[in-house]
C-alpha cells in the first residue's frame, strides 16, 4: 500500500502519526482515506470546493506534482509514497 507523509503541523490530526498507509488510488482518494481516521486533516489540506489549500504541495516520490486541482486526479501506485507539504513562510 502506498504511503502518506504527514506535515509536521498537521500530525494532530494523525495522533502524532508522520505516515499512513492507505490503499493505492488517485491523490483525492488517499487523502480521503486518511481523513477517515484523522479528523480536521481534510480542513488543512483541501478548501471548501474541494481544491488543495493554496499552501499545499504534493510530492509523489519525492519530485513536486504541478499545482491546480486537477494534481488530485494523479494516481499513487501501491508502491508510491505520496508527501503532503504545508509551505510556510514567515519572518
Amino acid at each position: 500500500m502506498p504511503i502518506v507523509v504527514i506535515p509536521t503541523a498537521f500530525r494532530g490530526t494523525t495522533n502524532g502519526a508522520a505516515e499512513v498507509e492507505v490503499p493505492a488510488g488517485t491523490i483525492r482518494e488517499c487523502i480521503a482515506r486518511v481523513c477517515e481516521q484523522a479528523e480536521g486533516l481534510d480542513e488543512l489540506v483541501l478548501d471548501e470546493a474541494g481544491h488543495p489549500q493554496r499552501w499545499m504541495k504534493f510530492f509523489l516520490n519525492e519530485v513536486q506534482l504541478d499545482d491546480g486541482p486537477e494534481v488530485l486526479d494523479s494516481e499513487v501506485g501501491e508502491t508510491d509514497r505520496l508527501e503532503l507539504l504545508a509551505a510556510v513562510a514567515g519572518g
